[in-house]
């Protein structure tokens, strides 16, 4: 009985100590984010248009900034690789291994958060790279037909990061 009791209290003491996954950011804290490419190129931009580049559509929305309803936000990096393409990173340590391989820092874009679900994030931001080539392409999942297929060259790296819904 007391072992049973002793096992209640610690369930209930941990549950009380886990943090959640947070929330959503006001609508005002976050931008729409769009998705515009050229060539070899892609970026995801705030701006409605941008010259040279084809508009794909609108991605999702990243947080302005830091925000206390959902404590997962980390920064976007921007990327100016070599080749004068864009990527987008929040992995610390590729964004200094880039950097170390000669890429442009940007700054920070916006906000994000790791995976789908922390702070009701439901965008994923897909990675590929096209075999042979430096540039990468960053999709969503509406997208993903046309990069998935291994014969048309395009190579899943993997989920950079996610945003919210628009």
């Amino acid at each position: 009985m007391i072992r049973t009791l002793l096992y209640l209290f610690a369930s209930v003491s941990v549950l009380k100590t886990t943090s959640s996954c947070g929330s959503l950011p006001a609508n005002d804290e976050l931008q729409t984010v769009r998705r515009f490419t050229s060539g070899n190129d892609n970026q995801l931009s705030t701006a409605s248009t941008l010259a040279g580049y084809s508009d794909n559509g609108v991605v999702g929305r990243w947080a302005r900034a830091q925000q206390s309803a959902c404590p997962y936000l980390r920064p976007i990096r921007g990327l100016t690789g070599p080749g004068g393409f864009h990527l987008y990173v929040m992995d610390d340590a590729l964004y200094n291994q880039r950097r170390n391989e000669g890429y442009s820092d940007m700054g920070t874009v916006g906000y994000g958060v790791t995976g789908v679900g922390v702070c009701n994030a439901s965008v994923p931001i897909y990675q590929f790279r096209k075999a042979g080539l430096a540039f990468v392409h960053q999709v969503t999942q509406s997208q993903l037909s046309t990069y998935l297929p291994q014969r048309n060259g395009w190579i899943w790296e993997g989920i950079s990061f996610a945003i919210f819904a628009a």
